[in-house]
């Protein structure tokens, strides 16, 4: 798990383990933290993979700045270095995932044999995107962990299951069959990162591409082609995948009026919600709330 820096003051986190055998756990994580630089240094004790569920961190590894939201999954390595700073008010909710070194080698190498095979640093990248399927597993195997209504089997397997669709989905064979790589310089993740930040910070009101542009200073045209060349899709459809996933965190909660939160989102209407999350992850909200 990560562990704070003897040098620094942790910012107030609530942890709780929702389940914990020999091989496998499942600890929810909240952290209450006020908008803050980049704290001392710190590591992992172990391989974990970390799914955000709500808010958003900054996490420096080496000379790379990685923007963390509910689009993406994290790769923490054991014993790797990383600093964290908090760009908002209000912290983040995660869900940290860890299981064995074997468990994790054995899943890459379904994928990539050729670079899944290092104990040291079994994991492809430091982060990836969320897909729909892993979100609805993420959240399968938390609400039902919260509820009592897995026993250690279920939990195992929708664990494994949940880490082979995103260790797929992040190593670089899956990648190979989307397409070629096309190299990012450090400029173009820099700019696409601090693009994500603010419309996090304004996903139920976004500013219009002219004014994100400037905020961010380039040109619009410069800043969608970046913006889809280094994320992977374009700038409206990251910030409706980013509205979806902070809607599964409320619908987990039991939120009971589904236009109250198709309006908070950002959505015209209960409709337009409706239709986008039905698209995104093949059930409705209702459906949803309901499993």
């Amino acid at each position: 798990m990560p562990r704070r820096g003897e040098d620094t003051v942790a910012a107030p986190r609530a942890r709780i383990t929702l389940y914990r055998s020999p091989s496998l756990s499942v600890v929810d994580i909240t952290c209450h933290a006020h908008p803050h630089p980049l704290e001392a240094e710190e590591a992992s004790d172990e391989h974990t993979v970390v799914f955000v569920r709500a808010g958003a961190f900054v996490r420096k590894v080496g000379d790379r700045s990685l923007f963390a939201d509910p689009t993406h999954v994290l790769f923490f390595t054991r014993g790797q270095p990383y600093r964290v700073a908090h760009p908002f008010e209000g912290g983040d909710a995660c869900t940290v995932l860890a299981t064995s070194t074997e468990t994790l080698i054995d899943i890459g190498r379904r994928h990539a044999p050729r670079v899944a095979d290092n104990p040291d640093v079994p994991f492809p990248a430091l982060q990836g995107c969320s897909t729909p399927r892993s979100m609805l597993l993420h959240y399968s195997l938390v609400v039902g962990l919260r509820r009592g209504e897995l026993h250690a089997l279920a939990t195992h397997e929708l664990a494994l299951e949940l880490l082979d669709e995103v260790l797929g989905a992040a190593l670089p064979g899956r990648a190979a069959a989307r397409g070629p790589a096309t190299a990012v310089s450090p400029a173009q993740r820099n700019l696409a990162e601090a693009a994500k930040a603010i419309l996090l910070a304004r996903y139920p009101s976004p500013p219009s591409l002219d004014e994100l542009a400037r905020a961010l200073g380039c040109s619009p045209f410069h800043l969608c082609r970046t913006f889809s060349r280094t994320v992977g899709v374009p700038l409206r459809r990251h910030l409706d995948r980013l509205r979806l996933r902070l809607s599964l965190e409320r619908l987990a909660g039991g939120v009971a009026d589904l236009t109250d939160l198709a309006l908070d989102l950002g959505y015209a209407d209960h409709s337009h919600f409706s239709n986008a999350f039905r698209r995104e992850f093949g059930v409705s909200p209702s459906a949803f709330r309901r499993r």
